[in-house]
């Protein structure tokens, strides 16, 4: 499971150091480093880690890259959700109308 919280925080930082890093999660690794290989699931070692990963990912608004990394990275065989919450105003709730003065 990869969790990207505050993706529009991480927007107006460094995003293609995001989309570099989402892009090394599928590799294979090259050295071992203690490695039971008894856990290693065989479709990983395959090259399908990418259709097995959740990943979710949190944010205020959407942008651009966002979508791109959604639909170029985010690939997994069981398909994909894009939830959107939509923000209604509360003006038209409002029961006394508030008067605007605008001085100069």
């Amino acid at each position: 499971v990869l969790i990207i919280d505050h993706a529009d925080v991480i927007v107006m930082q460094n995003w293609s150091r995001l989309t570099t890093a989402v892009e090394q999660l599928n590799h294979l690794p090259s050295k071992q480093h203690r490695t039971d290989f008894m856990r290693v699931r065989q479709w990983y070692l395959e090259g399908h880690a990418r259709y097995y990963r959740q990943t979710i990912l949190l944010s205020s608004y959407l942008n651009p890259d966002m979508n791109s990394l959604f639909d170029h990275h985010c690939v997994n065989h069981e398909g994909k959700v894009k939830l959107v919450c939509d923000h209604k105003g509360i003006l038209p709730e409002i029961l006394l109308p508030v008067k605007q003065v605008n001085k100069r």
